[in-house]
């Protein structure tokens, strides 16, 4: 009950010691309010400590093409193959590319500098945006 009481307090402080709390004393109380809860602490249990499930949702989020930042950030955690496929698609946006690319690298082990980190010229950036989206055999030949 206090538990309960804490998870859906009003100050985020409490709400988030509440939740850390409760997901290290393995509550499923807890774990289920970590699934329905936007805020980092609770996207980075589920991607690292989650259970597959948990972490297929995540992904899930990614593919709509308009997964908040917490999303990407998160996945970044897990350490599995799925979510760093996943991410590929992400690295063409200009808004969540640096994003998925830290996450992405994060996964790896892949040093975000040069050979593997290349800026685009000005004039080659327009051209790339007339380029249409590899197929899905152009983005698996990228992984190892």
């Amino acid at each position: 009950a206090r538990l309960s009481r804490a998870l859906s307090h009003a100050h985020p402080t409490v709400s988030t010691a509440a939740l850390e709390t409760g997901l290290l004393l393995g509550s499923r109380e807890a774990w289920e309010h970590a699934r329905g809860s936007a805020s980092r602490g609770a996207l980075l249990a589920l991607a690292v400590a989650g259970e597959s499930k948990d972490l297929t949702g995540l992904l899930a989020r990614l593919k709509d093409g308009s997964a908040p930042a917490e999303v990407i950030w998160a996945v970044g955690f897990s350490g599995r193959l799925l979510a760093a496929e996943a991410l590929l698609p992400l690295l063409r946006d200009e808004a969540q590319g640096p994003l998925a690319a830290a996450s992405f690298a994060a996964i790896t082990g892949l040093p975000m500098v040069p050979p593997f980190l290349v800026e685009v010229p000005a004039d080659e950036e327009e051209d790339a945006e007339e380029e249409a989206e590899p197929e899905k055999e152009d983005l698996q030949a990228w992984l190892p």
